[in-house]
């Protein structure tokens, strides 16, 4: 059975945010971690064929838990930025989301600072867990 912790629902949400998916077994508390083909396009998954080999041979036992998809992404940028004190940086924030390529404008202007980039991964890690949780409770 799967116990979920928030050791685990932290690792699987840090794992989402480097390109891999992941596989979760919910009877019997497996969780496998795969490199994401399409973030690590020609990579070598040699590494991982033992546990792509149980996923593929077995594919109802597992539940994928993805990385969010792009219009989710963009919902945590927009409440990161509804809930920063610094007015002035907000507006900035929400200028750079409302231009052409809103994630490049937001991740430019967030690493451009110090402060509000601590910030922003904090509250980044926390919307990742929050997004495992959901999928772990659907999945059980």
């Amino acid at each position: 059975m799967l116990a979920i912790t928030a050791k685990l629902i932290n690792e699987i949400a840090q794992d989402l945010d480097t390109g891999m998916i992941v596989y979760v077994n919910p009877q019997t508390g497996e969780v496998l971690t795969i490199p994401d083909e399409k973030c690590f396009a020609g990579g070598d998954f040699e590494a991982w064929e033992e546990d792509i080999a149980k996923v593929e041979n077995a594919p109802n036992e597992f539940k994928v838990i993805e990385a969010m998809d792009s219009h989710n992404s963009f919902k945590v940028m927009e409440e990161f930025a509804e809930q920063l004190s610094d007015k002035n940086f907000q507006q900035r924030v929400f200028d750079a989301l409302s231009h052409k390529k809103p994630f490049a404008n937001f991740n430019a202007l967030i690493h451009s600072t110090t402060h509000e980039r601590e910030q922003w991964f904090s509250f980044k890690t926390k919307a990742l867990e929050r997004w495992v949780l959901q999928q772990l409770e659907i999945s059980k």
